[in-house]
């Protein structure tokens, strides 16, 4: 169901609300346009400070675990776990550049190379690379296969993440309240 639509399926003739930055109550019915605009823009600023925020929480918590060379790290009681700060990346052409010479020495099957391209589907999309296949094709013991893999691969730095896998204390909504 669309943003859209849930809006229209809320009963809002009395409907007043506490302006999240302001603190002021906005009587919905009586507001005017510019109010209405007004406050959307305002929501829509705190939605990407919201965002911002966190994504500085999970910058830190990322530091933290960079520090401790881990994952998962806990934090007083709260369990976190963290994305590796850079991820490999194999495109089709650096695959199909690096490994075609070894299917044409014979150090790997056709087969090989074919499955480790791919089209999803349902729709026509550009073909892939299946990096669990490629994985799976790292564990070889062909030196010349590994050396292809390695100049094929391409290392980008990823956006940190970090999420609670495990809070220090249970907190439900009702106690939030209290």
């Amino acid at each position: 169901m669309s943003e859209n639509t849930q809006a229209h399926e809320l009963d809002v003739p009395n409907v007043q609300l506490i302006h999240p930055t302001s603190g002021e109550v906005v009587s919905l019915p009586d507001a005017t346009g510019d109010e209405l605009d007004r406050i959307d823009t305002d929501l829509a600023r705190l939605i990407v400070t919201v965002g911002m925020m966190r994504q500085l929480v999970a910058a830190e918590v990322a530091r933290r675990a960079d520090r401790l060379n881990a994952r998962t790290v806990e934090l007083d009681g709260t369990t976190w776990e963290v994305n590796a700060p850079t991820e490999d990346v194999y495109t089709v052409e650096a695959i199909r550049r690096e490994l075609e010479p070894m299917v044409k020495a014979g150090r790997i099957d056709q087969a090989i190379l074919d499955s480790l391209i791919v089209k999803p589907p349902p729709k026509p999309q550009d073909p892939r690379v299946d990096k669990r296949k490629v994985n799976t094709l790292l564990r070889t013991n062909d030196g010349a296969v590994l050396a292809a893999l390695a100049a094929a691969r391409q290392t980008r730095n990823t956006t940190r993440t970090a999420k609670v896998t495990r809070r220090a204390l249970d907190t439900t909504a009702e106690e939030l309240d209290a």
